[in-house]
């Protein structure tokens, strides 16, 4: 019997509704209820009706794609990745069964398995079912900008890309543009990998480098005296200097073939090195394992945790409501750095 049980049942008690969006609703709320969040259906019908003008203006004007390209183009000279696309249109129509986009061929709309409109037919239509048009990425933050007003959207770096490509939209209808700034990121390192990362005595700064990279400084930091080539190193570069000061004084004109050779042999211990590397991480078998797991963890994919990982995934025994407290008092929204969370 887990002594979390009680907490568990709670939240798969809130996971339910008519839909999926209702019952994500019931879950977000027993999680962060009592944090001051408050929920908004973005479906709602008069939300919806007070976005008309928007609506009205993308399906008449169609602003929204000549504002992305246009912004794309000065982000691309900047460097910049893109993260949206635009679409002629940027709405979906939706009703009980079924999301589609919305092709326009000149004044023709098509409203995939509903049919052909001119603009003044589907015009009406939003008039009469504003809650049948559901904004696409493009136009998704002009509408909680719209109905919910900030002064400032806090996000994460792919977030803030993609909100830069939006700036011209908002001006292309008239709405507000927010500040906005970069929100901070957790790494969380769960008992089990602390624990690893305690007993082979890696530092907290390493883990941030390659795993082969992690892996050559720990044999480098155990091997030491197998490892230490320093003395081979100079009694290699006094032998090439006896070669080739040997060879010159018989004819220099062989200088040339006598540094290729030096080169070959500069090869020839460098695979020799490179074998005895091998061999070192061979007796370290179980580290260099405990390294990868370690790795895989903290950077899943080489990313960063929240990139692949719920946040469930670290609720094992069910104390959702501790790691929530955990993270809620470690957290600091307007902290730009990575925020790294040890378990003891």
């Amino acid at each position: 019997f887990n002594e979390n049980h009680d907490e568990i049942t709670l939240l798969l008690n809130a996971y339910e509704g008519k839909n999926l969006a209702a019952a994500t609703r019931g879950l977000v709320d027993a999680l962060f209820g009592d944090k001051g969040l408050v929920i908004i259906d973005g479906d709602d019908t008069e939300l919806k009706r007070s976005f008309l003008p928007v609506i009205e203006k993308e399906l008449s004007e169609r602003p929204s794609l000549e504002a992305v390209e246009k912004t794309n183009l000065s982000l691309q000279r900047e460097g910049i990745g893109l993260q949206v696309k635009p679409r002629q249109l940027n709405f979906f129509y939706l009703d009980d069964h079924m999301r589609s986009g919305i092709d326009v061929s000149g004044d023709k709309f098509t409203i995939h398995q509903v049919g052909d409109f001119s603009k003044e037919e589907i015009i009406d239509l939003a008039r009469k079912h504003p809650e049948r048009f559901s904004p696409n990425v493009v136009l998704r933050p002009v509408y909680q900008e719209y109905i919910l007003p900030n002064l400032m959207y806090v996000g994460g770096g792919g977030e803030i890309s993609y909100w830069l490509q939006l700036k011209g939209v908002f001006e292309s209808f008239d709405v507000d543009y927010p500040m906005i700034r970069v929100r901070n990121s957790v790494m969380w390192i769960d008992a089990i990998t602390e624990k690893k990362i305690s007993k082979l005595d890696l530092p907290l700064h390493s883990l941030f480098r390659r795993e082969e990279e992690i892996k050559k400084e720990y044999i480098e930091a155990n091997e030491s005296e197998v490892l230490d080539d320093e003395a081979l190193t100079s009694a290699l570069e006094v032998l090439k200097g006896e070669i080739l000061d040997y060879v010159l004084e018989a004819d220099p004109s062989l200088e040339q073939y006598a540094r290729a050779e030096g080169a070959k042999i500069d090869k020839q211990v460098d695979a020799i090195r490179s074998k005895v590397v091998r061999a070192a991480k061979a007796k370290h078998d179980t580290a260099m394992g405990a390294i990868s797991a370690i790795r895989s963890r903290l950077f899943p994919e080489n990313e960063l945790q929240e990139r692949y990982m719920n946040f469930f995934h670290f609720c094992a025994e069910g104390n959702v409501n501790e790691r929530l407290e955990q993270l809620y008092s470690s957290l600091d929204p307007y902290e730009p750095d990575l925020i790294v969370i040890r378990e003891c």
